[in-house]
């Protein structure tokens, strides 16, 4: 697998919604920002990120088992820096019995006919450590790798499992 299209912009309101609406030419690719004003999770639950990684992946290929492909491809991803998470079913990754980080998956149909996979993920990895004062039961880590970096091997782990 090549290295996956990042489509980057600098202030989002929700990297979900610019998803739902740019018809990019690839069949996977990632929609990546670091300032989301207006993220969300399961049942429109708000998302606050100042710096950590927020970051959408498009994919047009269907697959019911996203729900367990994508937790699973962060928590391994994640133990391999040496960070032991866990998966709080259904969407969340939890580390030290805090908020690591939280999953969106919508399914997009137009006409009744399946249209595209947004698989939206953000990680309070390299945030700004406020996040943690202002959103109870929440943490933050660092690792040295650089947004871009984990976004690729994220989701081309995620990817991978779904051909």
């Amino acid at each position: 697998m090549g290295q996956i299209k990042i489509y980057y912009f600098e202030t989002l309101d929700s990297t979900n919604n610019k998803a739902k609406e740019l018809n990019a030419p690839e069949n996977e690719y990632v929609i990546y920002t670091k300032k989301q004003t207006k993220g969300r999770g399961q049942y429109d639950r708000i998302w606050i990120s100042k710096t950590g990684l927020t970051f959408s992946i498009v994919t047009k290929k269907e697959n019911a088992n996203y729900s367990s492909i994508v937790p699973n491809a962060i928590i391994d991803y994640l133990y391999e820096k040496g960070i032991e998470a866990t998966i709080k079913y259904p969407n969340d990754i939890y580390y030290q019995n805090k908020k690591l980080g939280g999953i969106l998956i919508e399914n997009i149909y137009h006409d009744n006919l399946y249209n595209k996979t947004i698989i939206g993920i953000g990680l309070n990895i390299n945030e700004d450590i406020d996040i943690e004062k202002k959103i109870d039961n929440s943490i933050c880590i660092k690792l040295e790798e650089t947004g871009v970096e984990i976004i690729e091997e994220i989701s081309s782990r995620i990817l991978q499992k779904n051909n």
